[in-house]
């Protein structure tokens, strides 16, 4: 039987994600019922009530699957429980997804664990340590200003140059092939830029992308007002093409490109828009109201993806 006195890392990791996800629910929304439900568990696990605590962690995944805290609260209700099928199962979830897991939380259960299943904890372990593991080396390959508060990287892979985009600087920075260690201001405030986001070299229309909007470090002068924009800066010389707006946009947060078609995230609104076009407008693509928090986008395999910050991704055909 494996049983463990209530640990903190157990209620923390319970606690921490239904107050996390009460500041960010929305009613009537995913993450808003995911809240509820993580609330559910956390009250189910004070309580000792271990099948109310998994069916409400089960609940919640089914709405964000894999979500890391909540695998990692079934496994605690599996300890607690003594349901070592609960723990493998969760464990697997967690592998399966890439999660990295440190096993020492399992305490002496970790052992219990194989002698129960030597084969399952095998496939397990394998499967753990690839997630933990480390499959190759980085090497850097600029230096920045640190306090440049860098967002978005672009590379043209025509030149070998190199993008970079300031939040606090209200700039987009060069970085040139023949010298790594340097950087010199590609387009600035003096472009209409605010603070800089996301960035797309478009190698069929030679322009970078870029989105640009109002944060707290944009330190806009008096006098100054925001507005949040999708901009085309010509990729040799920085001038602006045109820069782009759409009625209802918040802020415009994430580019990317493909044959010559932009398509952007709105943060704030928890929008997608998609430009056809050099000489085309921003048109709505998707305002889902599933969407909590829309961040990077990447196409692949015919589809959109989209990280939503507090969901996870949406694949949109």
């Amino acid at each position: 039987m494996l049983r463990l006195a209530l640990s903190a890392v157990a209620a923390a990791c319970l606690t921490a994600v239904s107050v996390q996800a009460q500041e960010e629910a929305e009613p009537f929304s995913i993450q808003g019922t995911a809240t509820a439900l993580a609330g559910e568990a956390n009250r189910a696990f004070e309580a000792e009530d271990w099948e109310a605590a998994r069916r409400a962690l089960e609940s919640a995944l089914a709405l964000k699957p894999q979500h890391p805290a909540y695998l990692g609260g079934l496994v605690q209700v599996g300890l607690h429980s003594g349901d070592e099928n609960l723990i493998f199962d969760a464990l697997e979830r967690l592998a399966a997804a890439g999660i990295a897991y440190d096993r020492s939380r399992l305490g002496d259960a970790d052992e219990s664990l194989r002698a129960m299943q030597p084969d399952r904890y095998a496939a397990l372990d394998a499967a753990l340590t690839r997630t933990t593991g480390m499959i190759g080396m980085a090497e850097r390959e600029a230096r920045i200003d640190t306090g440049a508060l860098i967002e978005g990287v672009a590379m043209d892979i025509e030149t070998d140059r190199l993008f970079l985009s300031s939040v606090s600087g209200r700039e987009v920075l060069l970085v040139e092939p023949f010298d790594r260690e340097t950087f010199t201001v590609f387009a600035d405030a003096e472009h209409g830029l605010q603070s800089v986001f996301g960035l797309a070299v478009d190698s069929r229309n030679r322009v970078l992308w870029a989105t640009t909007g109002v944060l707290p470090q944009t330190g806009l002068p008096e006098g100054e007002t925001g507005e949040t924009a999708l901009v085309a800066l010509d990729l040799v010389t920085g001038d602006v093409y045109r820069r782009y707006t759409i009625d209802g946009a918040e802020r415009i947060a994430d580019v990317t490109v493909r044959d010559g078609i932009v398509y952007v995230t709105d943060s704030g609104a928890n929008r997608i828009y998609r430009l056809n076009g050099l000489n085309e407008e921003l048109q709505l693509l998707s305002d889902d109201p599933r969407f909590v928090s829309l961040q990077g986008l990447a196409l692949a395999q015919g589809a959109l993806y989209v990280a939503d910050y507090a969901i996870g991704l949406w694949r949109i055909d």
